[in-house]
């Protein structure tokens, strides 16, 4: 990683990751909330861009979209333990 917040991004993507697991029903292949998964895997594909970028450029805007689709979709529970989570274990953004 280039520095410490590429690591706070990448933490809190797996932590994305992790959160999302909540969407699925348990022991199976089914996903029971397809909105809320789909929401997951938009915020995944933003961060994932961020961190592809050559130099990273400014993630300014980033959290708060992923606050914005966290409310939409009613996961901000979630999208904040990931995001404290990922604070903590960085000490980052």
């Amino acid at each position: 990683m280039r520095n410490e917040n590429e690591k706070f991004w990448a933490n809190l993507a797996l932590n994305l990751t992790i959160a999302a697991r909540e969407t699925y029903v348990p022991q199976t292949e089914e996903v029971a909330e397809p909105g809320k998964l789909r929401a997951y895997n938009e915020m995944l594909h933003r961060i994932c861009s961020h961190l592809a970028t050559p130099n990273g450029g400014s993630a300014s805007w980033l959290l708060p979209m992923l606050v914005e689709i966290a409310e939409r979709t009613a996961i901000l529970s979630s999208v904040n333990w990931a995001i404290a989570d990922a604070r903590k274990k960085t000490g980052s953004l």
